[in-house]
Parts: C-alpha cells; sequence; structure tokens
C-alpha cells in the first residue's frame, strides 16, 4: 500500500497518501474502514501535521463531516493523538507515504557503485519492466540536490517520468543508495571515503583565497588560514609542511551539503587523517574578535594550495593564543 492508514473508532478511519505528480502532497481522507465510504477528504503539504494550526484545520473539518450517529468528541480525540504521533514520527511518515515513483526507483535498484578518478561517478543499476539500465552520475549531480538528472535518465530508460521525485525525495533516494555502496563499490571506494571526497572538493572551492593571519578569519570572507610555519598543539600529532586551517563551519556545512548530518564530523575527521588530507582533529585558536574558534588542520599541499595565487598577504600580527 501506498500510504499509512489508521482505524481511529470503528468504523472510521484516517489515511494519508500521496497525490500523483511532481509535487510531495498528500491526500487526506476521512473514510469508513467497512465501505470505503469517504467522508472528509483534501489535499495538503506532507509536513501538514507539523503546523498546529494546519492539523487543527484537517481535525476541525474532519468532524464536521461525520454522518450522525458516530461519537465526534472520540473521534476528535484519536484524531488529535494521530496527528500528534505523525509529528514526532515525520521522518517514518514520510517513507510511509512516499510516492509510486520513488517506491519504484528505490524498489528496482540492484547495485549501487562508485569509481573513484579525477573525479567520483557513481553508477547506479536498475531493473525494471524486464529491462535493466544503468544510471549515472557525476559527483556534482550526486551531491546537488536537483533530481533532474534522475528522473531524465530513468525517463529515457523506460520510456515514462516518474511521478513524485521532489528535491526532498531525491535526498531520500541518493541516502539509501549512499547506504549500499559500502558493499557494492568496485572501486574499493567506502561510504566515508565517498563523503570526504566530496567534503574535501567543497572546501577546496569554498575556503580559498585562504588569508595569511587569523584575525582576518572573523569576516565571512574567508574561512581558512595558510599557515606555512603550522605547530599541531595535540599530543601526538605533528605536520612537516604548511597547513591550511580551516574554520569548522565550513566543514560542518560541506558535511550537510553532501547528505550527512553534523553528528558524523567525527567519523569525516578520522576518514580525512586516514587519507592523509587533515593532520589532526580540530583546535582551539583565537580569532580577531576575540573568541576562540575550532580550526581543522589541513595538509595545503594535499589540498593543492599555491601560496602565490591561493593566499590574501596581509600585514603581520603577533601570534595568536592557541588551546587543544
Amino acid at each position: 500500500m501506498t500510504g499509512l492508514e489508521r482505524v481511529l473508532a470503528e468504523p472510521v478511519a484516517l489515511r494519508l497518501e500521496p497525490t500523483s505528480g511532481d509535487g510531495d502532497d498528500l491526500r487526506v481522507q476521512l473514510f469508513n474502514d467497512n465501505t470505503e465510504e469517504v467522508y472528509y477528504s483534501v489535499v495538503r503539504g506532507d509536513n501538514f501535521y507539523q503546523s498546529n494550526q494546519k492539523r487543527g484545520e484537517v481535525v476541525n473539518k474532519s468532524v464536521q463531516s461525520l454522518p450522525d450517529g458516530v461519537a465526534a468528541s472520540e473521534i476528535r480525540q484519536k484524531l488529535n493523538k494521530v496527528m500528534s504521533w505523525f509529528d514526532a514520527n515525520h521522518d517514518e511518515v514520510r517513507k510511509q507515504t512516499r510516492p509510486e515513483g520513488v517506491r519504484m526507483v528505490l524498489a528496482s535498484t540492484k547495485e549501487v557503485t562508485a569509481q573513484r578518478g579525477e573525479e567520483t561517478e557513481f553508477t547506479v543499476t536498475v531493473q525494471h519492466d524486464g529491462r535493466e539500465s544503468d544510471l549515472s552520475f557525476t559527483s556534482g549531480e550526486w551531491a546537488n540536490n536537483s533530481p533532474h538528472p534522475l528522473v531524465e535518465q530513468w525517463t529515457a530508460a523506460f520510456l515514462y517520468r516518474p511521478d513524485g521525485i521532489t528535491a526532498d525525495r531525491w535526498e531520500e533516494i541518493r541516502s539509501e543508495w549512499e547506504d549500499r555502496i559500502d558493499s557494492v563499490t568496485e572501486a574499493g571506494a567506502t561510504k566515508a571515503e565517498l563523503v570526504a571526497d566530496q567534503v574535501v572538493q567543497g572546501i577546496r572551492k569554498t575556503a580559498l583565497p585562504a588569508v595569511a593571519e587569523k584575525r582576518h578569519l572573523r569576516t565571512d570572507k574567508h574561512a581558512a588560514l595558510y599557515d606555512d610555519d603550522a605547530k599541531i598543539t595535540r599530543a601526538g600529532f605533528a605536520t612537516d609542511g604548511p597547513v591550511l586551517w580551516v574554520r569548522s563551519g565550513l566543514l560542518l556545512k560541506k558535511l550537510t551539503e553532501v547528505g550527512e548530518s553534523t553528528d558524523y564530523a567525527g567519523r569525516l575527521s578520522v576518514t580525512l587523517q586516514e587519507k592523509g588530507v587533515l593532520h589532526a582533529p580540530s583546535e582551539r585558536h583565537r580569532l580577531g574578535d576575540g573568541q576562540k574558534y575550532s580550526l581543522y588542520p589541513f595538509d595545503a599541499d594535499e589540498l593543492g594550495v599555491d601560496p602565490g595565487m591561493d593566499v590574501v598577504e596581509r600585514d603581520a600580527e603577533p601570534d595568536d593564543e592557541v588551546e587543544p
């Protein structure tokens, strides 16, 4: 069943189901579970139950639509309880009310592989209607929030457009595909390595030009410091080359842009160190506004930083205090 049903009080039940088309709306129905007679039906946004006003409107109009002889007060109480459950379990509700196109793409997925090179390429093999096809994505298409590459390739392969694959639904599909990469990749790239590669690419594009002194990191314009004589203060860590200190906020932003939560930052740090791109975990530095911030010590050479082209020179200032 594409949708979610809850019996409120025999025979009255509530149904949520996706509408057809490219939107992400839900059809909300109050109906008789025995006869399928619909008492009330309305289309609302997929997260309507997270708004007290919107779900209150649905509850009120649903109760008003009930025929004589039905315990309206009991139905109202049950509806409010169910709506609260929907609100508290939003991710589960979204999963159970996925549009048919999303379900079809995920159900037809046979394997997911990633090939690392100058740019990581993702290949998803799908099997549908007796035919098999490979859907290919560049790392940019994979990380982007646009579902168009998926929709266009599916349409070309199977000659019809899958319904309901919005930007949010594409993120769900990509997340499930990424969970399958570890076991099926042909290039030896784990999910952790693929995430690390994408984050590094994002940092390389955004962090430069870097500045030559910490006080200029107080602005949004610059998010990295080039330090050719860096000292790692954490015990057990060292560097013999230039360091690009990157503000933790930029790393976390790039992490979320590739579909991961900020809780993944610790695992990412370990992977980056294993790959030799990051020298050590983050350290606390006092910046130009007098506050201390977390900075990550990236290997500037590994990131391809050219001090003559990628660094904005400033007048020298005394060294800032650093703490682990």
